[in-house]
């Protein structure tokens, strides 16, 4: 995984110095005049560059922290009891060990009026970490999520789940001839494939344990995404409108997740 997200980070830097070269490029090949920049004066915006109708970006990271919320309210209520449905505490978040991690492979912008107004789409793939701050067993194969309770001093108690996803966003721009100097917000509809999940956990004597499973997690899901920036400085916000586990098969927790689109589009 470690390596994996290395070979992205590469990836992303790569496309995001090509595509930085690439829109230089593009602005002094369409300018049809010198912009003078002196005392006094003020920045001209040459009329005539030629904005692209579609542009396509490839192998950009989004990297944020994941949370769970439950009725409208991130706190989970305490209760007695072994099941997950009356012992929701179980499943609070370690703040900081609850990440998500998106390598958007493909997206196109496609022009929909003067460059203002793009409709975005593309596919990508989520890495979230579910990093739990009470210690438990996860048993997998089970007819409803099942926690076991345990005693051990966990360094790391983890739900890992790799997914397929594929964002619909309507895209405003502000300044599309300047994007550094651009508002931009996106906001729209996406949908997930789980491709796969597992359990991690890690203790002094007894090593790293896995299990894969289903873990009666929803295999489709989806949910509204936001993005809101300016210049190269954007963020993004996504809520699953579908539980995190299948309909009466735990609790109904909705994954929220919130963080920095490392290279904007």
């Amino acid at each position: 995984m470690n390596k994996l997200i290395i070979l992205c980070v590469l990836l992303t830097w790569s496309n995001f110095t090509f595509s930085q070269e690439e829109d230089k490029k593009q602005e002094e090949k369409n300018s049809t005049f010198k912009i003078e920049i002196s005392k006094g004066k003020s920045e001209r915006i040459p009329d005539s560059i030629e904005l692209k109708n579609v542009k396509n970006r490839f192998f950009l990271v989004d990297w944020g922290l994941n949370r769970l919320v439950r009725d409208g309210s991130y706190e989970l209520p305490l209760g007695p009891g072994t099941s997950p449905r009356d012992y929701p505490e179980n499943y609070k978040l370690n703040v900081l060990g609850s990440r998500n991690f998106n390598i958007h492979i493909f997206q196109q912008r496609v022009n929909i009026f003067k460059h203002y107004v793009n409709f975005k789409h593309g596919f990508y793939l989520d890495f979230t970490r579910h990093g739990f701050a009470e210690p438990f067993h996860m048993i997998g194969q089970q007819p409803e999520v099942t926690l076991i309770p345990d005693t051990i001093a966990y360094r790391r108690n983890a739900l890992k789940t790799t997914s397929f996803g594929v964002p619909l966003m309507l895209n405003f721009r502000t300044n599309p001839r300047r994007p550094g100097r651009s508002v931009n917000l996106s906001a729209g509809m996406y949908g997930t494939v789980l491709l796969s999940a597992r359990t991690i956990k890690n203790a002094k004597g007894i090593g790293k344990i896995r299990e894969r499973d289903d873990f009666n997690l929803n295999k489709f899901s989806y949910g509204i995404r936001g993005e809101l920036g300016f210049g190269g400085l954007n963020f993004y916000v996504s809520y699953s409108l579908k539980t995190l586990f299948r309909e009466g098969e735990g609790i109904d927790f909705h994954p929220l997740k919130i963080g920095l689109i490392m290279v904007p589009f």
